[in-house]
């Protein structure tokens, strides 16, 4: 094993023209099976630095932490439909890899594409101080108390630095909790419904393309670039092992376009992990562990359908944790008028006036803080469904203010929906100010 990592992570380095690692490991304790660094390990003045040990911005090789966990607090719903939209942060606007927003995306393909920004709602619902100490008890020391703080919501996209064997590490005990061990950062369900969505014929042929048609072992993967293209990682894992990849510079300089995970890393990972199974054939977390059942839910929005809702699909539920909180966004309006005062005019735009995109409120006193939103656009006569950081709040006429109180400090999500499918969604900050 350590002689084809050897191999792979030369041939590797030579295409790419960059620094390349592997580790490999055995999930159900952790050991190292393999470790190669490429280059020669005499050259001045670097080759004796182990790059598998040097601390690298962690990209998006973070996600399916965060994924897992809010799953088991019961703050997402497997297939249910997060904001794609521009978002401000401040004077920072957080963008996609690739560009381009889809206005909603179902969760389990946020993950599966790696979109960016589902991924700052889903780390602003668990809380970037609940996402660091999820990183912790996965094993990730270098997330230390002030990792909060320090990262804020950029944990999302992996603003931190991690080294490629305590990532790997991180992923073994990912994949021992998909078997069905118990641990602290994840439960059995959600780690084995995570590692289910990274895995399957649709990933393998995102990696191989026409070569998918042969046979592939069965494996889940995710994929990372850091920021200014300065590293290329991929983890691949079953319940035999766990292969992790880097590829970057060990001068840490960036710009260079071929360090992107998918195209860079993910092809080396994939040829050590077939030359690990020359047959084809690898073991996988067949065994479905307890507390995962099929629901019904809404088609549009993934959460549990309600009689309104005009389209159903199954969806994955973990029993006991995922909401049970019906589609708020196919209910039945009633209204002062007629049906017609039900859905915006021919020319109205459904837009929140208040509080603005990218406001940030400071209160005085002690939570809960009350937010006033007022809508406009639409018929006053209409009646609007206001929901607070996903989470249902109120259905009332249009021309009424809508006030709920907010508790935390932070980021936040307020969206309005009409009886059309209109709807408008503004982000705000909470920062509450110091009495003195």
């Amino acid at each position: 094993m350590q002689a084809l990592a050897e191999r792979a992570v030369a041939r590797a380095s030579a295409a790419l023209g960059s620094e390349c690692a592997a580790v490999v490991l055995d999930p159900s304790d952790g050991s190292v099976r393999a470790m190669a660094c490429s280059g020669d390990y005499f050259r001045d003045p670097a080759g004796q630095v182990n790059t598998c040990l040097s601390p690298r911005p962690a990209g998006s090789t973070l996600k399916p932490f965060f994924f897992a966990r809010a799953l088991d607090r019961g703050l997402l719903a497997p297939t249910e439909a997060l904001p794609d939209v521009p978002l401000s942060l401040g004077a920072f606007r957080p963008a996609n890899f690739g560009g381009g927003h889809r206005g909603a995306v179902r969760a389990d393909e946020a993950l599966v594409l790696s979109l960016n920004l589902p991924f700052y709602e889903i780390v602003r619902r668990v809380t970037p101080a609940d996402a660091a100490a999820t990183l912790r008890a996965a094993g990730l020391d270098a997330f230390g108390p002030d990792a909060a703080e320090r990262h804020g919501l950029g944990l999302a996209v992996g603003n931190a630095d991690v080294s490629l064997l305590a990532l790997a590490r991180a992923y073994a005990a990912l994949a021992r909790a998909a078997a069905g061990a118990t641990n602290e950062f994840a439960s059995p369900a959600a780690a084995w419904l995570v590692s289910d969505i990274l895995s399957g014929p649709e990933r393998s042929l995102d990696a191989f393309g026409h070569r998918a048609d042969v046979p592939l072992p069965r494996a889940a993967w995710k994929t990372g670039t850091a920021s200014a293209h300065r590293d290329a990682w991929t983890i691949l894992w079953t319940p035999a092992e766990v292969v992790a990849v880097r590829c970057g510079h060990r001068a840490a300089r960036f710009g260079d376009r071929s360090l992107v995970g998918a195209t860079a890393a993910a092809p080396l990972a994939w040829d050590l992990f077939r030359a690990l199974h020359p047959d084809g054939r690898a073991p996988w977390f067949d065994e479905i562990p307890a507390g995962l059942a099929h629901r019904t839910v809404c088609a549009e929005t993934g959460l549990p359908a309600s009689p309104e809702c005009p389209a159903t699909r199954l969806s994955w539920a973990l029993s006991g944790r995922t909401s049970a909180r019906p589609c708020p966004f196919h209910g039945r309006p009633v209204v002062a008028s007629t049906a017609e005062a039900s859905v915006p005019g021919p020319h109205a735009v459904l837009r929140l006036l208040v509080p603005a995109e990218g406001a940030v409120l400071r209160p005085a006193g002690s939570p809960p803080w009350p937010v006033v939103c007022r809508a406009d656009g639409i018929d006053g006569n209409a009646f609007l469904w206001w929901t607070l950081d996903g989470v249902p709040r109120s259905r009332q006429r249009a021309d009424l203010p809508f006030s709920a109180p907010c508790a935390t400090p932070g980021l936040h999500a307020v969206t309005c929906a009409a009886a059309d499918g209109s709807a408008a969604t503004v982000r705000f900050s909470i920062e509450p100010s110091a009495i003195r």
